[in-house]
């Protein structure tokens, strides 16, 4: 039973690498909010990608964390026909873990509220 499920595992991590060769994008876009800040873009394109149709954009604003696990789900879902080609944009930032957790709190915590805004 243990060599099946070996056999079955390595089955399914070589299939991985054969559906999983999506056309990627790699760029930066300059923040025009916090001085010196740069995000790094990451555009994955559907392996059937014809620049003539329209398709659903799915955005990951924390790439960093999930540019491994985001395409290989995705893969794994038009694998399983279970999906329609899709691009996948990841916003993503430089550094370690430390880094991407200071920058995701700056970034996504309000930090004014106008005074209206306020309820009494």
């Amino acid at each position: 039973m243990k060599t099946r499920l070996l056999i079955l595992s390595c089955l399914l991590l070589a299939l991985n690498g054969v559906y999983s060769q999506n056309l990627k994008h790699q760029f930066e876009i300059h923040s025009t909010s916090v001085e010196g800040e740069t995000y790094p873009i990451e555009v994955v394109l559907p392996d059937e990608y014809d620049s003539t149709l329209l398709y659903p954009v799915l955005y990951f604003t924390d790439w960093w964390f999930s540019s491994e696990t985001g395409p290989q789900f995705y893969n794994r879902m038009r694998l399983a026909e279970a999906i329609e080609p899709i691009i996948i944009v990841g916003i993503g930032t430089e550094g370690d873990m430390n880094d991407w957790v200071l920058e995701r709190t700056r970034d996504l915590t309000p930090t004014h509220l106008p005074e209206r805004d306020i309820p009494d």
